[in-house]
């Protein structure tokens, strides 16, 4: 009787298409390793368990092998976010050899074409609507929550989230009570005859940045020459604020004290570590309830933020830890 049985199975075996044959003997030649002709031809004789087990072996291998792809994938896609919940965790630092032509992705940055308007020319104390970023973002996220829209006025300061920024938001006001503030150079600006506030994004997913650009903005607003050009950059994953700065002066001192007022930083809300500010000659920072400001009362240049060429333009990071 057993000797039917292991005929019957042999039959069996041998009336398999070619192909299932082959995986059999692929399968074994691979688990013991390659061997000689002999071991070859002598595998049509192996026990039916024999080449059961090796099938189920192989089986069980493609099956981990897909589980570790899937996991692997997955655990690829799910990028570690860099978030902040206040302002001492945010790391500032600065360097003079920046572009407004190149973000630190390596990514150009021309804003000479393709650009959306926000803010037209020859305006004070002008806001923009709210526009979406184009990605999530990341600000003072205490409960995880990530931005996905901004907004603008034409006094160098932007707001973030679904509301939009208040048109009397200046140096002076910096930081808002419970608004997150982004503020190259928040004062009482204008933009100037040949200015404009505008945007774009550049780059692709997952590393793309938000660039908005202040041209030719006036300083302070009582003057209507093009003083001042800036750059705001948010950066995707890495939710890193960045500044850039070209040319900037103080174009007039003229008008009341509080618009020769300017405030450059980031906010969430009003009181210590809600705010994070930078002294825009020495840069020094603090992240005290009352933020560092600077009194423009002397028109010309601004030290520590004028620069004639890219490859030397003054920038300023908020990174969060």
């Amino acid at each position: 009787m057993a000797d039917k049985k292991r005929a019957l199975r042999r039959n069996q075996y041998m009336n398999k298409p070619s192909f299932m044959k082959e995986i059999y003997m692929e399968s074994l030649t691979n688990l013991l390793g390659k061997s000689n002709l002999s071991f070859t031809k002598s595998f049509n004789s192996i026990t039916p368990f024999l080449k059961s087990s090796v099938l189920k072996l192989n089986k069980a291998l493609i099956r981990s092998m897909a589980l570790f792809i899937i996991v692997g994938s997955f655990a690829v896609s799910q990028k570690v976010v860099a978030q902040a919940t206040d302002a001492t965790q945010y790391t500032f630092s600065t360097s003079g050899s920046g572009s407004l032509a190149l973000d630190r992705n390596g990514n150009a940055v021309d804003m000479t074409t393709g650009t959306t308007s926000l803010v037209t020319s020859g305006k004070d104390d002008v806001s923009s609507g709210v526009t979406n970023i184009g990605f999530n973002f990341y600000f003072f996220s205490a409960g995880g929550t990530p931005y996905t829209q901004f907004s603008v006025s034409s006094n160098g300061a932007m707001r973030l989230g679904a509301t939009a920024i208040a048109n009397n938001v200046y140096g002076s006001s910096f930081p808002v009570a419970v608004q997150p503030i982004i503020a190259p150079y928040s004062g009482d600006l204008e933009t100037s005859s040949g200015g404009k506030v505008h945007y774009k994004v550049i780059g692709t997913a997952p590393n793309r940045t938000l660039v908005v650009e202040y041209l030719k903005m006036g300083v302070n607003y009582s003057g209507s020459g093009a003083d001042a050009t800036f750059q705001v950059r948010l950066y995707e994953q890495s939710n890193i604020v960045e500044y850039v700065y070209g040319a900037m002066k103080v174009g007039s001192v003229g008008g009341v004290a509080n618009s020769k007022i300017a405030a450059i930083g980031i906010s969430n809300d009003a009181g210590a570590n809600n705010e994070f500010s930078v002294d825009q000659a020495t840069y020094a920072t603090t992240i005290g309830a009352v933020p560092i400001t600077a009194n423009n009362t002397v028109a010309g240049t601004l030290t520590g933020l004028n620069s004639a060429a890219d490859g030397s333009r003054r920038v300023f990071t908020f990174t969060p830890n």
